[in-house]
Order: structure tokens, then C-alpha cells, then sequence
């Protein structure tokens, strides 16, 4: 599939999920109810499992905002000027976006962006050095905050049904199956979603956001403006190559 057809495709796909940062944290979801009856061990293990649970989710806060980077990290910052202009060009798309929203008919429709004032300088080395970093720290993630969470998880449910008696056992266990998971499992589901886009779909998202948000010359096409806004190095396997260009700064499909 060449780079027109991705966009396409990119541009009619349906409004993106929820992210963990539309997840509100409740201290309430993370306490024992009072009408529990439980022993003193297990009262420390279960505040222990919220402890890791908050962990846990600063920590997939930070990979969220961490991911939003990545566009930013597309230009290296020892380009100078050249970094400058791309981190306000992005700025400037981002901008665009926080005042857009097409589900409220009250507001007119923001004036897109001139391209003139825009210009973005993608470098792959640039991005896989970002890549690098964030992979890093994402298996140090799960090595660290979601093990000891996980292990803390698992040990408490088997030392619950060791040492309490059944009927206790049986009221916390009723508990634990309808509140207390449902509630853990309104943020763990996001852990499947840490993954880092690669070069080629951010490049694709990138133009994506060009054609949504910036003004369509009248002798190009919305693609053909979002080529010409971009200088890219791209890797080859015989070292890094910058595309020539045509007619103005291009990136090659």
C-alpha cells in the first residue's frame, strides 16, 4: 500500500479510543469496604496492591505523554533552526486541534493553517534514537512498576483464601470479582496500548494532520502539500539518505 492509500485510509478510520488520560482515579476503587471482615496481614498486602496500582498508572501517564513526543522527536534537536521551525510547526497543528471540534455545532469551523508558516524536517535516525529510549524504559516498566503489581495481585488473592475463614473468605471474594477487578480493569486494559507507533506510520499521521489542518494550495493537491512541507532523511541499508526535492521539499512515497 503506497503513502496516498495509507492516509486515505488513516482519514477514514473512526475517531481514536479513549486514553488513559481520560481515566479518572478514584481512591475510593483502591479501599477495602468497612463491612469486610479481614486480618491485619491482609489489610497491609491489599494497600500494598493499591500502591503498585497507582504506580502503575503514573507510569502509563507518563508513556502517554511520552508518545505524544514523538512527532517532535521526528527532527533532532542539533538541527538548530531547522528544529525550531518543526517543533512550532507541530505546535502550531496541535494548536489547530485543540480549538477544532467538529461535534459542537456552536463553534465555526477553525480556519486552517497557512502552509507558508510551516515546515517539518524528519530525520529516521532521529526517530529510532527516540524509539530506542522509549523501549527502554517501557521494559524497565514492566520489569519494575506492572511485576511488582502483578506478583502483589496474585499473592494477595491466594493468601486471602488461606486465612480467612469461608464465609469471610466467601464475602471478599464476592467483592473482589464484582468491584474491585471492574474497577482495576477501567485503566489495565490500557497497558496493551503502550506500543510505539513506527517511522512509517508516524510519517503517515504526520500527513495525515497536514491535510486535515492546512490550507490546500490551488495548484496542489492536499497530498502534494503535505509532501512539499517535509524534508526527510530516511535510513537505506547502505547508510542515511535525504530525498531529493521535487519540486520544493518532498518526501518520496
Amino acid at each position: 500500500m503506497d503513502r496516498a492509500a495509507r492516509v486515505r485510509k488513516l482519514l477514514a478510520t473512526q475517531p481514536k479510543p479513549e486514553t488513559i488520560m481520560s481515566y479518572t482515579y478514584d481512591a475510593k476503587d483502591f479501599r477495602l469496604p468497612s463491612y469486610l471482615l479481614v486480618p491485619e496481614v491482609l489489610l497491609q498486602m491489599h494497600m500494598r496492591v493499591g500502591e503498585s496500582a497507582y504506580a502503575v498508572i503514573k507510569c502509563l501517564r507518563f508513556f502517554h505523554n511520552l508518545r505524544a513526543k514523538r512527532f517532535i522527536a521526528m527532527c533532532p534537536e542539533q538541527q538548530g533552526p531547522m528544529y525550531d521551525q518543526h517543533v512550532q510547526s507541530m505546535k502550531r497543528l496541535f494548536a489547530w486541534k485543540e480549538q477544532h471540534n467538529p461535534a459542537d455545532p456552536t463553534l465555526a469551523p477553525a480556519a486552517k493553517i497557512p502552509g507558508a508558516v510551516l515546515g517539518f524536517h524528519l530525520d529516521q535516525l532521529a526517530y529510532d534514537s527516540f524509539n530506542n529510549l522509549y523501549i527502554h524504559s517501557l521494559h524497565r516498566f514492566f520489569e519494575i512498576e506492572w511485576a511488582t503489581y502483578s506478583q502483589r495481585m496474585y499473592d494477595i488473592k491466594h493468601a486471602a483464601s488461606r486465612q480467612m475463614d469461608h464465609f469471610d473468605y466467601m464475602a471478599w471474594l464476592y467483592w473482589w470479582n464484582s468491584e474491585f477487578k471492574p474497577n482495576m480493569e477501567k485503566w489495565e486494559g490500557y497497558v496493551n496500548d503502550l506500543n510505539l507507533p513506527n517511522w512509517e506510520d508516524t510519517v503517515d499521521e504526520l500527513y495525515n494532520m497536514i491535510i486535515e489542518r492546512v490550507e490546500d494550495s490551488e495548484e496542489v493537491t492536499a497530498m502534494q502539500l503535505a509532501r512539499q512541507l517535509c524534508s526527510c532523511k530516511i535510513k537505506r541499508t547502505e547508510g542515511l539518505t535525504t530525498l531529493p526535492p521535487e519540486p520544493h521539499r518532498i518526501l518520496n512515497p
